[in-house]
């Protein structure tokens, strides 16, 4: 009588091992998981999160590695593109996850002839407040140039 293997899903014993990708990969769900649960609790992750939403990162390595998390989990965000002669009667409006984009990629065909503009742009959690205002110029040669003029 011959036997058989028995069918069915291979015992945990002999699961391989899992490769270096897949540990990676696991690693940053785990690590952005943990930001996204700690961001209330540590204002340096929210502060950080904020300046992420008002292009005022320090570097692109802090900024890179906010990639992963999810722009669901934003703050309150406002804004407003308005020319530089009005910048003092501004009224902020809420805004998608991230104002800065919205208003430079979005709308950025309709600059027209209105420039200089300036970008004003809030992210409120917790009581806290992130603020940034851009300037938005005509390039010398053709198209815009985006510059910060004030954060805190």
């Amino acid at each position: 009588m011959k036997l058989h293997k028995p069918i069915g899903p291979p015992s945990i014993s002999s699961a391989p091992e899992p490769k270096a990708a897949t540990r990676a990969f696991a690693s940053l769900l785990v690590i952005t998981y943990l930001w996204v649960l700690l961001t209330p609790f540590v204002p340096a992750i929210s502060i950080a999160g904020m300046k992420r939403f008002n292009l005022l990162t320090e570097n692109f390595v802090a900024w890179a590695l906010q990639q992963p998390v999810p722009s669901m989990y934003n703050f309150a965000n406002e804004g407003v593109l308005i020319p530089e002669s009005l910048e003092e009667q501004a009224v902020l409006i809420p805004t998608n996850h991230f104002p800065t984009r919205h208003y430079t990629f979005e709308l950025r065909s309709g600059f027209g002839p209105w420039l200089p503009q300036v970008l004003i742009t809030n992210s409120i959690y917790q009581g806290r407040t992130v603020s940034a205002r851009h300037l938005i110029t005509e390039r010398p040669g053709g198209g815009t140039k985006m510059e910060l003029v004030l954060k805190k």
